[in-house]
């Protein structure tokens, strides 16, 4: 159910972007684990990230994960709790 409660929220905010079923279950995913690596998501679930940041449902970012380490890993994470 609360599937249905993203269209309405995305409708809402006047983004008008359409929503298929596969993104509101990587969506769900990536909301109830929290903030993630993308590499950590299933290969299939990385197609569907863009799609999700057009619609302002979910924010990306880069950080590092060791502190003396120079290298930044993608992060994603659900905007919306």
């Amino acid at each position: 159910m609360a599937t249905s409660n993203i269209s309405v929220i995305v409708q809402a905010r006047g983004d008008f972007l359409s929503i298929t079923a596969y993104e509101k279950e990587v969506f769900e995913f990536i909301k109830k684990s929290g903030e993630t690596q993308v590499s950590n998501l299933p290969k299939m679930m990385w197609g569907a990230i863009p799609n999700l940041k057009n619609a302002n449902l979910v924010k990306t970012y880069k950080k590092t994960i060791i502190p003396w380490a120079t290298k930044k890993h993608t992060f994603v994470e659900a905007i919306l709790k």
